[in-house]
């Protein structure tokens, strides 16, 4: 399939363990330990891929059980939750809406199954090449990430990103150097050492505009020329996040399509099977909760 067509990665694959959010992608000598997955841990997926330029992204939760379901408890209701949410609010994504409109329906959403949005969240439209285009969507409407109020229309492409939290939904860096980094595209860094030019060559090669992590590089001293790239603004990183500790998270993304039949949805698992969630009772979300992903009315047969 695609034969001759250009197809890889959109974004590296990264796996973070519970509180951990996001971006967690190491290679094999990163860590002093590798992390081993243990019962009870709530594991985190995201990725994405492209062909031709034009990608696909996703994120999925998973809590290590031995029974394979959720428990009635918490973070069991987290997961379920934060899934629910994703599926309420990508109906919201179609011609005539706008985009604080999801926000409204992600925000009530949350508030009625006590779970936090957490801060900073955005979901992109797609363009070829370009996994975070200018127009985007808060997940949570706060003074610091107030964008542009678009209309949705035809024939666009969102991702749609979906992170909750049993805490505050506040992030922070730790001590950890950040694996992924993407191309600067506005710097006119011209880098000097020869590895740096290397680098630059294999990037623009094999990722382009696309995010890369450290351990799929393979350039001869690297990281040296990455640190240049880094020190100068030409590429930028893409931090590891934490919640609280104690806390946990649970994210979820999908990439739809609005065609002019339906609203489809191309990337993304069902959740694993776990506790019953109570019914809506804000008018906007069950309003939104009810809307069809079908967008033009099937001819009746005569």
């Amino acid at each position: 399939m695609y034969k001759g067509t250009e197809k890889g990665l959109a974004f590296p694959t990264s796996i973070s363990l519970n509180n951990c959010a996001c971006h967690f992608s190491p290679g094999a000598g990163d860590e002093e330990k590798p992390r081993e997955l243990k019962e009870g841990d709530v594991v985190h997926i995201d990725l994405g891929i492209q062909v031709d330029g034009y990608c696909a992204q996703v994120a999925h939760t998973v809590q290590v059980t031995a029974s394979g379901s959720l428990a009635d408890d918490k973070v069991g209701h987290l997961i379920v939750a934060a899934h629910n949410i994703l599926h309420t609010a990508v109906r919201k994504l179609r011609p005539g809406a706008n985009i604080y409109e999801v926000t409204e329906v992600i925000e009530k959403a949350a508030a009625h199954h006590g779970v936090n949005p957490v801060d900073g969240v955005l979901s992109h439209m797609l363009k070829r090449y370009i996994i975070d285009g200018f127009r985007c969507i808060p997940q949570k409407k706060e003074a610091e990430h107030m964008v542009h109020n678009y209309d949705f229309d035809l024939a666009q492409v969102w991702t749609l990103d979906i992170v909750m939290s049993t805490g505050k939904g506040k992030l922070k860096e730790r001590d950890e150097r950040p694996f992924i980094y993407k191309v600067a595209l506005d710097s006119n860094y011209n880098v000097k050492l020869e590895s740096a030019k290397e680098l630059e060559k294999e990037i623009d090669t094999k990722y382009a505009t696309f995010p890369f992590a450290i351990r799929n590089l393979e350039t001869k001293k690297a990281r040296l020329g990455l640190n240049e790239m880094i020190k100068n603004g030409a590429v930028i990183p893409y931090p590891v996040l934490y919640e609280r500790d104690g806390e946990q998270l649970a994210h979820f993304k999908s990439t739809i399509l609005i065609t002019k039949k339906k609203i489809e949805v191309i990337t993304g698992l069902k959740p694993q099977a776990g506790p019953a969630l109570a019914p809506y009772t804000d008018e906007v979300v069950i309003a939104a909760s009810k809307l069809p992903l079908i967008l033009e009315d099937k001819k009746k047969k005569k």
